[in-house]
């Protein structure tokens, strides 16, 4: 998905969907969301079953991000603790920095702006937002506005992956 774009498959107010960009003849819905100035990996279904076992949080369905920040990045022991978010304190399963001001973060998270609140509690502001994979599914080498389909057994994996989770 790139930034722009909602993560719905309608919009009110004639913004462009993450529908516009996939052409099948099936009914399919984005699952979970990415904010419209984000940008990365959306997952579409038809399969409830299967968007219920990414989203739902017992599942803890682990989603990864890059993400640039405003400045160099010094919290790692922080971060690792917890860092309470809206009551709740949000689990950081892993983090790694590529550059001072870019981190990548590995959560199960699926709350609005989870991302963008978790760093701004640590004093931080978000630049960029990419989120790179979704369980086992990875972004690759799709470029922004690309798509492809899953094979069964990728389907298949998918779903024993989150639920052995």
């Amino acid at each position: 998905k790139p930034t722009g774009y909602v993560t719905t498959v309608a919009e009110q107010f004639g913004m462009p969907t993450v529908m516009h960009l996939v052409r099948i003849e099936q009914r399919v819905f984005p699952v979970g969301r990415l904010d419209i100035d984000a940008q990365g990996l959306v997952f579409l279904t038809n399969d409830g079953d299967l968007a219920n076992l990414i989203t739902h949080p017992r599942y803890e369905t682990k989603k990864t991000y890059v993400v640039k920040l405003n400045r160099k990045f010094a919290d790692f022991e922080r971060l690792k603790r917890g860092v309470f978010v809206e009551g709740r304190s949000v689990k950081v399963w892993n983090i790694k920095k590529f550059k001072e001001t870019e981190v990548e973060l590995t959560i199960h998270e699926g709350r609005k702006h989870i991302v963008k609140n978790l760093f701004e509690k640590l004093g931080y502001r978000v630049i960029m937002l990419k989120r790179i994979s979704i369980g086992i599914l990875k972004l690759g080498t799709l470029n922004e506005g690309e798509w492809r389909l899953l094979g069964k057994k990728e389907v298949e994996e998918l779903k024993k992956s989150v639920k052995n989770n």
